[in-house]
């Protein structure tokens, strides 16, 4: 993650997701965030790194759950033509 935020150009960065490997060796993704501001009168960058994991599989479970719904009504759709 610094690495990468390191290599930004200045000013306000969100949504970049990122897997992650835990110390336990669980692999999770991250979404990261990042802004410049002032600290103690230096220039400083805010960081956050932000579990996504569980959002992100809902997102792929909810998305697959819609296509195969729309399979579904095309098919039913062509019984009744």
């Amino acid at each position: 993650i610094q690495c990468h935020h390191e290599q930004r150009a200045a000013g306000a960065d969100v949504g970049q997701v990122w897997p992650h490997l835990l110390a336990d060796g669980t692999e999770v993704l991250i979404q990261t965030s990042s802004d410049e501001i002032r600290f103690r009168d230096r220039p400083a960058r805010l960081v956050l790194a932000q579990d996504v994991t569980e959002t992100v599989a809902a997102q792929d479970a909810l998305q697959t759950l819609n296509e195969s719904l729309e399979s579904i009504v095309q098919r039913r759709t062509a019984d009744l033509e």
